[in-house]
Order: C-alpha cells, then sequence, then structure tokens
C-alpha cells in the first residue's frame, strides 16, 4: 500500500486511550542474566520494579541493575515497592546496592521466596567480599535488606491485591523454584478498560504437582488475559521431554546425585 494509503487508515493519536502503564525495560536485555525491569502508574507517577537482579559481571560498576546504571527516575530511592518473582541471584542480586542507594521498600514476593532471599543477602554479600574486599555495600546494607525480607507485602498465588489506587496486582506460580510466581498488573486506562501486564519471570516444567512429585507448586495460568506478556525468549524456543515430567525419574536422579554425594564424603 501507498504511504498515503496507510496515512489514511492511521487513527490519531488523540483517539487512543492513554496507556495506565509504561515500562522500561532494563536488564536481561541480549543475554538470560540481570533481569531488572519497571512500570510506571501514569495515574501517579508512582514507579515500581520488577526483580533487581546482578548479572555476574566481574566489575561490580558494569552491572546493569547498579544504581549508577539505572534510568532517570528509576532509581532505588525513587522506586515505590519491588516485585520479586523468585530468589536467584540473577533476579534478586543486586538488592545490597539498591539498600545502599536508599530503597527503603516495601519488598513484594511469596512467602518462600522472602525466606529464600533473606539468607541470599548473606551468601551474596560473602561472595562479593571475596570477589572485591573493597565493594561498598557490607554488613549494614545486609541487614537492612533481611529487616526489608521480614517485613516483606505478602503475595498470594491466585489473590488479587491493591498496590495502590488504580493499581493491583495478582501472583501465579510458574513453577521454576519454591515460591516462583509471576506477576499480572491491572491498572484502568483513560478509556475506563482494564489493561493488564503480566510478568512471567523464570518459568519451569511442572504442569502437574502430582506426576512429577515436584515440591513446586503446579504451574498456574493467569485468570484473566493479559494485553501484554513480558518474558524472556530463553522459554519460547525448547520442547520438553515427556521424561522431564516424570515423578518416578526425578526421584530416580535425585537418588543418583544423593549416592554420588554420599560416596564422596557429603553429610
Amino acid at each position: 500500500a501507498s504511504a498515503s494509503a496507510l496515512v489514511g487508515r492511521t487513527p490519531r493519536l488523540s483517539a487512543h486511550p492513554l496507556m495506565p502503564i509504561h515500562l522500561k525495560f532494563h536488564g536481561a536485555l541480549g543475554e538470560v542474566t540481570g533481569s531488572t525491569s519497571f512500570l510506571k502508574l501514569t495515574s501517579s507517577g508512582s514507579v515500581y520494579a520488577v526483580d533487581c537482579g546482578s548479572a555476574h559481571r566481574r566489575d561490580i560498576l558494569q552491572e546493569p541493575a547498579h544504581p549508577k546504571n539505572l534510568p532517570s527516575g528509576c532509581k532505588p530511592d525513587q522506586i515505590k515497592g519491588l516485585f520479586l518473582t523468585h530468589a536467584h541471584a540473577d533476579h534478586i542480586g543486586m538488592l545490597l546496592h539498591w539498600v545502599k542507594a536508599g530503597f527503603k521498600g516495601p519488598i513484594y514476593c511469596t512467602a518462600e521466596t522472602a525466606r529464600f532471599a533473606f539468607f541470599a543477602c548473606g551468601d551474596s554479600l560473602r561472595i562479593l567480599l571475596r570477589e572485591n574486599p573493597k565493594a561498598d555495600v557490607g554488613e549494614v546494607e545486609k541487614v537492612v535488606a533481611q529487616q526489608l525480607l521480614e517485613k516483606y507485602v505478602p503475595c498470594v498465588p491466585g489473590l488479587e491485591a491493591q498496590v495502590e489506587s488504580g493499581l493491583s496486582v495478582t501472583c501465579y506460580p510458574t513453577s521454576h523454584i519454591m515460591g516462583c510466581v509471576g506477576f499480572q498488573f491491572e491498572a484502568t486506562d483513560s478509556a475506563g478498560l482494564a489493561r493488564r501486564i503480566f510478568f512471567t519471570g523464570d518459568v519451569g516444567t511442572v504442569e502437574d504437582e502430582a506426576e512429577t512429585r515436584s515440591m513446586m507448586r503446579t504451574r498456574v495460568r493467569p485468570v484473566k488475559p493479559s494485553d501484554f506478556v513480558v518474558t524472556e525468549s530463553t522459554y519460547g524456543d525448547k520442547q520438553r521431554k515427556s521424561g522431564d515430567r516424570s515423578g518416578k525419574a526425578r526421584l530416580e536422579r535425585m537418588a543418583e546425585v544423593l549416592e554420588r554425594g554420599f560416596r564422596h564424603g557429603a553429610v
């Protein structure tokens, strides 16, 4: 079609309702670590973060989610809340640095994620100081981060929660690790229509926890449809083998791992 024909069919910008949520993608771009995204509620200007992951850079200042590298308006002391999908380092690894830069919470996550992240703070600090003795975070930041995690805002799978006026969130298990969830945010646009954005986090293979005998919950799809889905392309091109869903096969593999460990003196 000609350019003029296309212009003639294109509605004016004013005809589109204002999107109630703006997105900023910052981490896990072109790689599979360092997950960090931001969303802004247009009605209030509040900015929230989904994850604050480490990309495992040798130089901490080269971390995409280091406070010095975050975009304007998304600095830790400007963020109204942090949603954690799960407690792996590539999703929570920069928390101590965010605390150092003024992040004061709250943290939204499941009970399992809060507990795992609490202990991960100590592990992160030990590893950081071992590799970089002159790191700019220390015991103080670890304690503050753990205090924030102890006061976490609980996210119960399938239960919608009000974040602030005009913004709600519901989480759904994604079966990656214990406590792992995706977050579906909902806000109303200028035309009065509900708009939803779903952040999947990392996605696992457990579709039936009884079949797989998994400690993780069955993966659950959101009840309401999403207008936009934010996910990592890692999870879009791999067909899982049926054996991965076999509880018997999983137990046999676990027994092999434990047997090897005992032979080598594991306690």
